[in-house]
């Protein structure tokens, strides 16, 4: 009988430890979602903490983790492929970046460029991947001097993850374009 009731006190104190550290975990996960702003690990993170239901928690805190993680490879691949990069075009010369660019949550975008001559910028847009998100309202200087530019771009409703890598293509009057990396802070 005092076996029984051994097994008994341990399997109660396991299956405490079992509820305490599945909550736990579905707290770790929920803050983990909203520190990277991933709203499937959130989710995953409340059925983690849910007893019976955690198997779908786990499965979503997955999914939300994996989708971040490939995310994240393609803006670093972005931003390699286009460090610096320009486009031969019928005058001979497209500007280029200098460095990496910011863009912050009021959607104004700062960068430098580089141009061999005078050029003027037509239109931006902000992108993710090949979809446009946004487009530019306002670009400052329009008229780009030969030499390092500094650009300042503002953009219509911009959401965006924090330490992400966004890309710009700029249209300039001579039908040419050119894309710049700029990361959300």
């Amino acid at each position: 009988m005092g076996v029984l009731a051994g097994f008994g006190f341990l399997s109660l104190i396991s299956l405490i430890l079992l509820l305490v550290g599945g909550i736990l975990t579905g707290i770790a996960f929920y803050n983990l979602g909203n520190r990277i702003n991933n709203d499937v690990i959130r989710v995953g993170g409340i059925f983690v903490a849910i007893p019976f239901l955690e198997f779908i928690g786990y499965f979503l805190t997955w999914l939300g983790i994996n989708e971040n993680v490939i995310t994240s490879f393609n803006s670093y691949n972005n931003y390699q492929q286009y460090q610096p990069n320009y486009v031969q075009n019928q005058v001979g010369f497209v500007p280029y970046q200098i460095g990496v660019g910011t863009i912050n949550s009021m959607g104004q975008a700062f960068f430098t460029l580089f141009s061999q001559a005078p050029i003027q910028i037509r239109e931006a847009h902000l992108m993710d991947g090949s979809i446009i998100i946004s487009t530019s309202t306002s670009i400052i200087p329009l008229q780009l001097s030969p030499g390092n530019n500094n650009v300042s771009i503002i953009f219509t409703a911009f959401q965006g993850n924090p330490g992400r890598t966004y890309m710009i293509r700029l249209f300039f009057m001579n039908g040419s374009f050119a894309e710049v990396a700029v990361k959300f802070i």
